[in-house]
């Protein structure tokens, strides 16, 4: 595995901060050259006038797909990193509406906003403005719409599990409507205007390019794909759950690398939920962890957005813990498959060369970052301050005790 180069150690936290600038700058001179920074150029795509917007989203949405796809397959890309931004239906079905009708209105987006403003657009410059008044605005009023903001909670919901199908027949599934829709906004434009333009961008407008796209999502379509995502089905997975909270593909047993990962990647919303027994809890535990019982976990009000962490106790209470959160709380639960004893061991004790055994030097870079982490949390919490999430220390050449 090589990417997503930061998480895998490859390259270092800093490092990746600068390739994101440097690609951001390439983006914005991309959006300059194909005519993206002007607001009468978008504007005229909701009248069917100018498709090149719609079409290079199309283009921009396969290009994604395939090229994802194609690097897991290849094992050049391990998804299990990636994060999965949670569904909340309703706010984010309101949100696009509004965001919608702000392009309509103002002729850009956010990011097309940027590079035009750049480019030294006037017009830039007031929806900027705009913008960062209607940031502070959110921000200021959000009680009043806060409770709404959290509301239909869908947990991670992908398209190949909420039509049930396999993640090879999605792909398939959204480069033929990519095509379709490149094709079908083009010909609705010339039926109702009369006009063509072409943008650079639109690769698959070319014949050859929207044949060889198709052939390399029926070879996803038919190639074993289960393994692309942390996801999948698996012993652990609790399936037939009511309403699809989750999915009967959302994984929700965790290994030892993935709960402190987890404990990471949330830092400013998990809840570590520990359910042994009070006095084994007093002896020892992970970092702002509650001493519950499962019975109790199931009544608990944690807000919505929470990232709950169970561990420590039985295996079947567990399940009906984690699954009461899910479906009646709204709140993404997972299970710590080891015991607090092995967690322990790896994020709490001293590192010897027992703990390090069978990693990969990339997981011990991954294993050194969150073991700082939840030891400056224990540190913190010690000495009555909140845990701060630390920058990801800069990957170093193992050394094994």
């Amino acid at each position: 595995m090589m990417a997503p180069l930061a998480k895998t150690g490859v390259i270092s936290a800093s490092a990746n901060l600068y390739m994101a600038m440097g690609i951001g700058f390439l983006l914005g001179f991309t959006l300059q050259r194909v005519g993206f920074t002007r607001a009468t150029k978008i504007g005229r795509m909701f009248y069917f006038r100018d498709t090149d917007v719609v079409v290079a989203m199309f283009t921009a949405v396969a290009t994604a797909t395939l090229g994802l796809s194609g690097l897991a397959l290849l094992d050049l890309m391990d998804t299990s990193r990636f994060y999965f931004l949670p569904t909340y239906l309703a706010p984010m079905a309101v949100g696009g509406l509004i965001f919608g009708a702000g392009v309509v209105i103002g002729g850009y987006c956010p990011g097309t906003s940027a590079a035009a403003l750049v480019a030294g657009k006037i017009d830039a410059l007031l929806y900027m403005a705009g913008l960062f008044a209607g940031t502070l605005l959110f921000g200021d009023l959000f009680p009043v719409w806060g409770e709404f903001y959290r509301s239909d909670f869908r947990g991670v919901l992908r398209l190949d599990e909420f039509f049930g199908v396999s993640l090879g027949v999605m792909v398939l599934g959204v480069t033929v409507l990519c095509i379709g829709g490149i094709y079908g906004v083009r010909r609705l434009q010339t039926r109702l205007w009369g006009e063509k333009t072409l943008s650079a961008m639109s690769f698959l407008e070319r014949k050859p390019a929207a044949i060889l796209a198709l052939v390399a999502a029926l070879v996803v379509a038919f190639f074993p794909t289960q393994s692309f995502f942390a996801v999948e089905q698996t012993a652990g997975a609790m399936g037939g759950w009511d309403r699809g909270l989750p999915n009967p593909k959302q994984r929700v047993y965790l290994g030892p690398l993935e709960t402190g990962r987890l404990l990471y990647d949330y830092a400013d919303r998990s809840k570590p939920l520990d359910l042994r027994d009070a006095e084994r809890f007093a002896q020892s535990h992970l970092p702002g962890a509650l001493n519950v019982t499962a019975d109790q976990v199931a009544a608990m009000r944690l807000p919505a957005g929470t990232v709950a962490l169970l561990y420590g106790g039985d295996p079947e209470h567990s399940r009906t813990a984690v699954k009461a959160l899910w479906q009646e709380r709204g709140v993404r639960a997972y299970v710590a498959e080891s015991d607090y004893a092995e967690l322990r061991r790896l994020y709490l004790n001293p590192l010897s060369s027992e703990t390090l055994a069978g990693l990969s030097d990339a997981e011990q870079v991954e294993l050194r970052r969150y073991r700082e982490f939840i030891q400056r949390s224990q540190a913190e919490l010690e000495g009555d301050r909140a845990p701060r999430r630390p920058a990801a220390p800069e990957p170093q050449a193992m050394e094994h005790p």
